[in-house]
């Protein structure tokens, strides 16, 4: 009786310690749900077209190695055709799946094109003690050395792993074995860039290893709950400086009720002078943000050529623009600085 007793006691202790980390991978669309007519096209194919399960079937194996994985299928679109109503209706979903107290992280796959500006978006939106892990593919699914995959298994690998998210740091995002942070990713062709501080580990033969993590920008957060997916919140233009470029769609855009605007400006920040009294005057008449940010990270914009222009530093314009998006009013607060405040 007692052998049987011990016996029963040790199959307990050791079923309990190989119990897996619950994590919900939850599909959005993109090129790694992508399908073409050819395993060589990479380039012309539908984004979203093959489901998450069908996506994970050839590696269902090894990632039940390191989780229970549940797949989700939530959404099958392009990046490019996401509109803020889908990215609150996605903040949403996240939040009710991590609020399951059996949840340990979530993954979320995506697209490419858009994801810098999701990115941003969540690490802006959801609070949570829990990790959530971006990932996406540059080739379709049925591409030859397709990298949807692998790019999983390294998303589940690191959301299943603890204590490498800080509070109010749980979003990152793994493409090709990176780790990086939301702030100063930027997409190249075929690969992320990730400045600024952004990248902080990678995971390497089902192990993750982080180094520091990085105070880049902001943790802080906004709440949004008040807002549903079919509010609309206020206009923000983003607008390119050209030669020629007289600022006249800037009045356009605030007499129409655009509240705030990223201008894409030459080099650390210059914009033609004719545009530059436009914007002044449009800063003035309607107390309007105006982010100036720069076309490439490698010259940030750290002064404000032009008075009441905030200085973008090194972030991509679109990350600006879903800052704006989601909270104009406290754009101070995540490094962002008008000098003459």
């Amino acid at each position: 009786m007692r052998l049987a007793f011990t016996l029963v006691i040790f199959l307990f202790v050791e079923v309990t310690f190989n119990v897996l980390s619950k994590i919900i991978l939850l599909h959005l669309g993109g090129t790694i749900s992508g399908a073409a007519e050819s395993p060589t096209n990479t380039t012309h194919y539908e984004a979203g077209a093959i489901s998450i399960e069908d996506v994970i079937q050839g590696i269902r194996e090894n990632l039940a190695e390191y989780a229970n994985v549940i797949p989700k299928q939530f959404m099958s679109i392009d990046s490019v055709d996401m509109r803020l109503s889908d990215k609150l209706a996605i903040t949403q979903r996240i939040k009710e799946e991590l609020e399951a107290p059996d949840v340990a992280g979530l993954v979320v796959t995506t697209g490419t094109s858009g994801l810098a500006e999701f990115l941003v978006h969540v690490a802006l939106t959801v609070k949570s003690n829990k990790p959530v892990v971006v990932t996406a593919a540059f080739k379709p699914h049925t591409a030859f050395g397709a990298d949807g995959p692998q790019n999983i298994i390294d998303a589940v690998i690191l959301a299943s792993t603890p204590r490498w998210s800080e509070e109010n740091q749980e979003i990152a995002m793994v493409m090709g074995g990176k780790i990086s942070l939301p702030w100063g990713i930027r997409k190249g062709n075929g690969y992320f860039e990730s400045r600024s501080g952004s990248l902080i580990g990678n995971v390497k033969r089902g192990k993750v290893s982080i180094k520091d993590l990085s105070d880049c920008y902001t943790t802080e957060k906004i709440d949004i709950s008040g807002h549903s997916p079919n509010d609309s919140l206020p206009e923000v233009s983003l607008l390119t400086v050209y030669s020629g470029f007289d600022g006249r769609l800037v009045r356009l855009a605030a007499d129409e009720g655009a509240r705030a605007f990223v201008v894409t400006a030459y080099d650390g920040g210059y914009i033609p002078k004719e545009a530059a009294n436009t914007i002044k005057k449009v800063i003035e008449e309607y107390d309007t943000p105006v982010v100036v940010a720069g076309y490439s990270s490698l010259i940030p914009v750290e002064y404000a050529r032009v008075k009441g222009m905030i200085p973008g530093l090194d972030l991509d314009q679109r990350q600006v623009r879903q800052l704006l998006t989601v909270n104009q009013k406290r754009i101070g607060e995540y490094g962002l600085q008008n000098e003459d405040k």
